[in-house]
């Protein structure tokens, strides 16, 4: 675990204490989930190169002075590795302007630069813009850095290595240059260069190669190159009046002309060719072939383009062409022809070449069809397409919609796509999926794709806005073990592990620590498919059962529980998932329809099985039936066995917004569930009714799913159920929060125009004991519940202004305080603290706890609502004498997970008589064990074991859509016998309730 996140504290703030403590929380450990991004600062993508292990470099600039590309912060230039998986290796700072790989998946980088630069302990220093060649290893270690320049502008626009090793690079250059023993002297304003080093960085040789006098006047002044397996370099380009190559000297006739120059191991040209239009021509990519033959890929916004054959007429004069052209090892020219010629302004991508020697190109044009060759893409937009060595296109395809895309070959014939997108872009065109919109000039990204050119992922480059984490669930083990689960957007650090972002609004966490706050595993939840979806993936929920770890949550698009992809049916599905304690998913279960549907809350009842809780919209698939909501959106529950195999689902609402937040189980398969109603709610044959905007419930159900009781709030205002438990007495505990009044069967809360916490208290028939509001000068909610051993009760919530908890006092020291208060069975407060910021927007939740007999564990969120220059994020001070216990949030909110020891006190026993009798059916019943036989069944189901069948007992059949099915019974001798004989083959559910108990168990018929 990182030291400087570990810090030691006692659960104190800024709050003041005015009554005597039971007892106060002893800090033991705390860790922050920081996210690492920096808002407001976005990443472009300048060059691509592939490995010869199919890893991508990747080299482009932020916008600002720090950006993060995948999990690293970067500075103004950045270089970055991803695997064909998609997994950012590394990023690093420095990048520049191109990057070539090398042997030993090494990668040389060129750029520019003015002022100082630092490369790790060496720092460059220019008096004007110097230019430079640096090289890094495979693990993303800087070797070394080579300054290149003089007095003036410097450049240097591209890099190649050849087959002996060497790097080669090519730029502008004005006055004079130097390239480490060599001087070179401008012929031009702008003057080009042609520069080689060794592996070593120690230079060979340096020479001038062609030039602008006008340099201002072009759009893309750029040169471009590649090598040879022997050595031999070609650069093309742009140069106007006359250029220098070598010895040579060649004039244009025109404005300007585009060139082509071989040179030699030794640095001779040995040719150089001059081509184009009368004016307005750029170079975006020249590459030899290993046959020899040389491609040069650009545009022309001049009248006509002169090549060899036919000459190539701009489609309207004044908008930019593209063309290919071809040459032979000689300068021969073999052919040129246009690329999507069209009436609009064309934009070219960049040029590859694969091992059969073919080109690969890409870009952009408008209109309505683009011509390759013989083949035609219909509507406008990006392209890839391929061309052989006879001219011939072979491909030519959309997969993507970005304006700007470059193409790098991977090894598996997969493709790498990076490049920048102005607007909006989508990746998988089959899917028309992973659309999102930058937020200003330009992001850049990354794509890959596979040898059939089919959809695998992306990534973008630089973040955009502040990123809000939260940790909203935690549970604890027999160990002592602490899991928690939440969400994180971008990149997040959990302990000294960073997980890495994955590409919708946020992604799912869970993580495991020690007793000692030491992380045992973290997983990340996602996918690389779903991109810019703005609502958020999150996990709610998290409950233990011996090694199995079930998560409750929400997703869009799609995620990933290991093997396991689930696909939402549109807006947010809700999903449940079991790992075990290694951190490895056995299955992972889906539900929801077409609305925003969430689990909210899962549970593990004495046998075994899971329940869960949440709410849907319009129509929902869950397990294997649907279920159609009454109003905007339902509660529901639902419970499955430890395998994930779905028993029975219960919907609960009516006309208005309901939901579930929270379910509590008994030991005897009961499950008690809290939420928000309006208007009226149905809970199977119960309605209940309030008066006010929102009301909270809290239902009984039994284990084969039929409610017993369901209580409700009433009153003008808002009031809602967030939380309920069950202690050790099997009394019940509801936490949430009202605004204006609120009636319980015990008093009726009256609070200002803030929300204010309240916790109540039931028998397990449903009978109100007690019910507390805490004062507040300002606002309070509560939003978890945990039961001690013993008996008590810890809240966890958030505080604003001044509360009271019995004799104490606390005042929060910011906009918002996280709350954490004990209080003993029958409402008497034991201790109550708060911790938070000092800043006006500083803001801190304590979203609910897990406690043993000596420890509390509690998880929330910190930081700053605003973030701008001056407020710079957020903080939390859990100890005001200790200065190193404050940890700063600085981009959003981030998450943490805290440990307290505090001995828990003697459970002062509730007295008084329950107040009023909830709307109920029948008493719960205690489930028992029971064992159906053969199972599967061909004839005859015998349902016997703990349970006693007599006569009066009711049996019920249920397909896997919840209908009941005939099927006859008898009852002999304590054992219940199932006619199934005239089933239909499938799954089915048996519920059977006698005066003793009741069973639901799944059965298959063959």
């Amino acid at each position: 675990m990182n030291p400087a996140l570990r810090v030691p504290y006692l659960l104190l703030s800024a709050a003041i204490s005015t009554g005597a403590i039971a007892q106060n929380p002893v800090f033991q450990w705390a860790d922050g989930v920081r996210n690492v991004e920096t808002p407001g600062t976005m990443a472009i993508v300048n060059g691509i190169s592939v490995a010869g292990d199919g890893t991508a470099f990747i080299v482009g600039k932020t916008f600002g002075p720090h950006t993060i590309v995948s999990d690293t912060l970067v500075g103004s230039t950045y270089l970055a590795r991803y695997d064909q998986q998609g997994e950012c290796m590394w990023a690093r700072t420095p990048g520049g302007n191109d990057v070539a790989a090398a042997s030993g998946n090494m990668a040389y980088v060129v750029g520019s630069f003015s002022g100082t630069l630092q490369f790790g302990a060496t720092t460059l220093s220019a008096n004007g813009v110097d230019a430079y060649l640096a090289k890094y290893d495979a693990a993303g270690s800087l070797l070394w850095v080579h300054q290149i320049g003089g007095a003036g502008l410097n450049n240097a626009y591209s890099v190649a290595v050849d087959g002996l090793g060497m790097v080669h690079v090519v730029g502008h250059f004005q006055g004079s240059a130097t390239f480490g023993g060599t001087t070179l002297i401008a012929t031009h304003d702008s003057t080009g260069y042609l520069a080689t080093y060794d592996a070593n960085g120690v230079d060979q040789w340096a020479v001038i190669c062609g030039g602008l006098n006008f340099s201002a006047n072009y759009i893309s002044p750029k040169m471009a190159i590649d090598a040879d397996a022997s050595g031999n370099t070609f650069v093309s380009g742009v140069f106007d009046d006359t250029g220098t190559f070598g010895t040579t000297t060649l004039a244009s006739a025109d404005l300007d002309d585009i060139f082509l120059a071989r040179f030699d191991a030794a640095g001779a040209c040995t040719w150089v060719r001059k081509m184009g239009a009368y004016s307005g021509n750029e170079v975006h990519g020249v590459a030899v072939a290993p046959a020899g033959h040389i491609y040069i890929y650009g545009g022309f916004w001049g009248d006509d383009a002169q090549f060899c054959g036919p000459t190539l007429f701009n489609s309207h004069f004044g908008n930019l062409d593209m063309f290919l052209a071809e040459y032979d090892g000689a300068g021969i020219c073999q052919w040129a022809q246009h690329v999507a010629p069209g009436f609009f302004n064309d934009f070219p991508g960049n040029l590859e070449v694969d091992g059969p020697g073919n080109a690969w190109i890409t870009g952009y044009y408008f209109g309505t069809t683009g011509l390759f060759g013989a083949l035609t893409l219909t509507g406008g937009g990006a392209f890839v397409a391929r061309y052989d060595p006879a001219g011939n296109a072979t491909l030519a395809e959309r997969l993507y919609t970005a304006t700007d895309g470059m193409i790098g070959l991977g090894a598996d014939d997969d493709l790498f796509i990076a490049g920048n997108i102005g607007g909006s872009a989508v990746f998988d065109m089959v899917a028309g999926t992973n659309v999102f919109a930058n937020f200003g000039n330009g992001m850049g990204y990354i794509a890959h794709y596979d040898a059939s050119h089919s959809y695998q992922w992306v990534h973008q480059l630089g973040m955009h806005g502040a990123a809000y984490d939260a940790a909203s669930a935690i549970a604890l083990d027999n160990s002592g073990n602490v899991y928690t689960t939440g969400n994180y957007s971008g990149s997040a650090i959990f302990c000294n592990d960073t997980l890495h972002a994955w590409l919708a609004g946020s992604s799912i966490f869970i993580s495991k620590r020690d007793a000692n706050g030491n992380c045992l595993w973290e997983r990340s939840i996602g996918d690389r498919g779903a991109f810019g979806n703005t609502t958020l993936n999150g996990g709610t929920s998290i409950a233990v059962d011996g090694n199995a770890i079930y998560v409750a949550g929400k997703f869009a698009d799609s995620v990933r529980f290991g093997n396991t992809s689930l696909v939402s049916a549109g807006g947010t599905d809700l999903f449940l998932a079991r790992y075990d304690d290694n951190g490895n998913c056995i299955w992972a279960r889906r539900g929801g329809g077409t609305g925003n549907d969430a689990g909210a809350s899962v549970g593990v009842d004495g046998s075994g099985h899971v329940l869960l809780a949440g709410s849907y919209a319009a129509t929902a698939n869950i397990g294997n039936e649907v279920f159609t909501s009454l109003g905007y959106s339902d509660a529901f529950l639902a419970r499955y066995d430890s395998n994930g195999n779905y028993i029975w689902g219960r919907t609960m609402g009516g006309s208005g917004w309901d939901n579930a937040a929270d379910v509590a189980v008994d030991a005897s398969g009961n499950s008690y569930v809290t939420g928000r109603f309006t208007t009226s709610a149905a809970f199977g044959a119960l309605t209940i009714s309030g008066t006010s905007d929102a009301g909270m419930f809290l239902a009984k159900y039994d284990a084969i799913g039929d409610p017993l009781w369901v209580v409700g709030t009433t009153g003008a205002g808002w009031q809602e159920g967030t939380s309920v438990v069950q202690n050790s007495s099997g009394n019940i505990y509801v936490t949430g929060s009202f605004q204006g009044s609120a009636g319980f069967c015990t008093t009726t809360l009256e609070s200002d125009a803030y929300y204010h916490a309240y916790l109540s208290c039931y028998t397990p028939d449903g009978g109100e004991l007690w019910t507390e509001q805490f004062q507040v000068s300002g606002e309070s909610h509560g939003y978890g519940l945990a039961a001690r051993p013993g008996g008590n009760i810890v809240l966890t919530g958030t505080l604003s202004g001044t509360a009271t908890f019995g004799s104490t006092t606390l005042t929060s020291g910011s906009y918002s305080d996280a709350l954490i208060a004990a209080f003993e069975p029958d409402g008497t407060s034991l201790w109550a603290r708060g911790m938070g910021g000092s800043g006006e927007w500083d803001y801190s939740m304590a979203t609910t706890s897990v406690a043993d007999a000596n420890n509390v564990y509690l998880v929330g969120s910190y930081g700053g609502l605003l973030f701008d220059a001056n407020t710079q994020g957020g903080s939390i001070t859990f100890d005001p004498g200790d200065p190193l216990s404050t940890i700063l949030a600085p981009n959003g909110l981030d998450a943490f997970v805290a440990k307290f020891s505090v001995a828990e006190t003697t459970a002062n026993p509730v007295n008084p008589t329950p107040c009023g009798s909830p709307l109920a059916v029948h008493e719960a019943s205690i489930e028992q064990q029971v064992i159906l036989s053969p199972n599967p069944v061909v004839n005859s189901l015998t349902l016997a074991g703990e349970l006693p069948f007599l006569p009066g007992s009711s049996i019920i059949v249920r397909d896997m859509t919840g209908r009941a099915v005939n099927a006859p019974f008898v009852i002999n001798a304590n054992k219940a016998m199932v006619d199934a004989s005239a089933l239909v083959p499938g799954s089915y559910i048996v519920s059977a309730r006698t005066s003793n108990g009741s069973i639901a168990e799944r059965f298959i018929k063959e």
